[in-house]
């Protein structure tokens, strides 16, 4: 650990020098604006690298600059956060999770990474989230759906970052664009995502989880268990992991590009991920919501979120997991109700076509 830790350290040193070379040529010789993307979060940078790489490249006027504080690939820098204000030269600075650092003068834009106005901390955490915000210069939203939460978050705020709505939420845009055609009609895979059980401890299902594994399995349903990407090395997932493992009905996924999974199925059970309407809307399949606390919800006013009173829209709700296979049947013979509403909310995610990213905004 120390030596990965010190080895980590001196490529910074190494990758901060070359950098800054290759900036200040680029931009004297070349005229070149330079864009450097860091990814703060190593859980869960892999998750985000294949569709961000998509969407920058067609920036032709501009060189993209990617960083990590771990190795990701070849085309990323490995630099320790603390070095990032010691890099000159960079236009914009762009993270889709939050960063505490940054590149020197430059513009700060931070993408929002999920698809909807999910909670993004528990209540008491929110002054702590606002003050980390406001070091951004912008932030991009995906859709409207997520512009009420963003904006009360910054109510008390003379000076806050400017909020954008791009009409996209990148992630969807590129499943679309790379989707798999399969026929769902008859499949019998489930996915089971639940969020990360450590960001809203009263909300997770993840002391459901193996009951509700179990009850599938026992019907000769398959499931996906897809646990969320923060959480994949816990001890709570290798005990699940180790109890159907040689179960022919269970399958664990922890793939960086959920494309093949999802896919391959036709009905997803989470808690509170945003991940449900990505999926709901790349494969038009419903989603259950398992809830463990529709009390804490509304007392918490979560419950005027986009996010909570939309889940009837693409799907269902349910508090005992022992309904887990009659909701199934149902909810499978309604999906082409669902679809409907499904379609209807992407539509707000397909607004700008033809987005350039950089349009709305001041160099």
């Amino acid at each position: 650990m120390f030596f990965n830790k010190f080895y980590n350290l001196l490529l910074s040193f190494w990758f901060l020098f070359f950098i800054n070379i290759k900036i200040f040529i680029l931009k004297k010789f070349y005229k070149k604006k330079i864009i450097f993307f860091f990814h703060p979060n190593t859980k869960l940078t892999k998750i985000h690298t294949f569709y961000l790489e998509f969407f920058f490249k067609k920036l032709n006027n501009y060189k993209v600059f990617y960083a990590s504080k771990i190795y990701i690939n070849k085309n990323y820098y490995i630099i320790n956060q603390f070095f990032l204000n010691k890099i000159y030269g960079v236009d914009i600075f762009f993270s889709n999770n939050i960063s505490d650092s940054f590149t020197a003068n430059s513009k700060k834009i931070y993408i929002h990474h999920d698809i909807y106005d999910t909670p993004l901390v528990e209540k008491n955490k929110e002054p702590q989230l606002v003050k980390r915000l406001l070091n951004y210069d912008y932030i991009f939203i995906p859709s409207i759906k997520s512009k009420k939460l963003f904006q009360s978050l910054f109510k008390n705020n003379i000076k806050k970052p400017i909020i954008k709505v791009l009409g996209q939420y990148l992630r969807l845009t590129f499943l679309l664009k790379n989707k798999i055609k399969k026929n769902n009609k008859n499949l019998n895979n489930v996915i089971i995502a639940p969020t990360n059980f450590y960001s809203f401890p009263k909300l997770t299902m993840q002391n459901k989880i193996i009951k509700i594994i179990k009850l599938l399995i026992d019907k000769k349903i398959n499931v996906v268990y897809r646990p969320h990407p923060s959480n994949i090395n816990d001890k709570k997932i290798v005990t699940i992991i180790k109890r159907f493992q040689h179960n022919s009905f269970f399958n664990f996924d922890c793939s960086s590009n959920y494309i093949n999974s999802y896919s391959s199925s036709s009905l997803m059970i989470t808690d509170m991920s945003g991940t449900a309407y990505t999926y709901a809307m790349f494969t038009g399949n419903p989603v259950i919501f398992f809830s463990v606390n529709e009390n804490y919800i509304n007392k918490q006013k979560y419950n005027l979120l986009n996010f909570f009173k939309d889940r009837k829209k693409i799907g269902t709700v349910i508090t005992n997991p022992n309904l887990i296979i009659k909701t199934i049947n149902r909810i499978m013979n309604k999906k082409n109700f669902y679809l409907v509403n499904i379609n209807q909310i992407k539509k707000l995610f397909l607004v700008n076509k033809n987005l350039n990213i950089l349009s709305q905004i001041k160099i």
